[in-house]
């Protein structure tokens, strides 16, 4: 730790300006990543129920997962990003992710997750 603050130390001021202007917007970022985050799990909590986060392979936990991860990444957050948000590998978050529009596109076989995602998007909408 101290090697890094002596190195900090000894560049100059306007590099340390312009570090500190990248941290401050990198702390910025994740705490609108959290907030968003927090505000789509409320959401499909109360749609779904609890659980969503946890391992469960119950229905029901999987596609609030989906919902979350679909939405962020339509809303322009990272796959990484998300994936840290839900405790998950990015490849998972994809994964949902891509169910999730697949069922989007068929809306014929998949009634009733149609009926769960437009109530999920006027919830987070208001």
């Amino acid at each position: 730790m101290n090697d890094i603050v002596t190195r900090c130390l000894a560049m100059s001021r306007r590099n340390r300006q312009h570090l500190i202007k990248i941290l401050s917007e990198s702390l910025e970022d994740n705490t609108m990543i959290q907030e968003r985050f927090q505000t789509l799990l409320g959401c499909a909590t109360m749609l779904m129920g609890d659980g969503i986060l946890s391992s469960s392979r119950e229905s029901f936990c999987v596609f609030g997962r989906q919902m979350i991860a679909y939405q962020m990444h339509k809303e322009g957050f990272g796959w990484s990003d998300i994936g840290r948000q839900m405790g998950r590998p990015h490849s998972s978050v994809i994964c949902l992710a891509k169910k999730m529009e697949e069922m989007l596109k068929f809306k014929v076989w998949y009634k009733n997750e149609k009926a769960l995602w437009e109530e999920f998007q006027k919830m987070i909408e208001q």
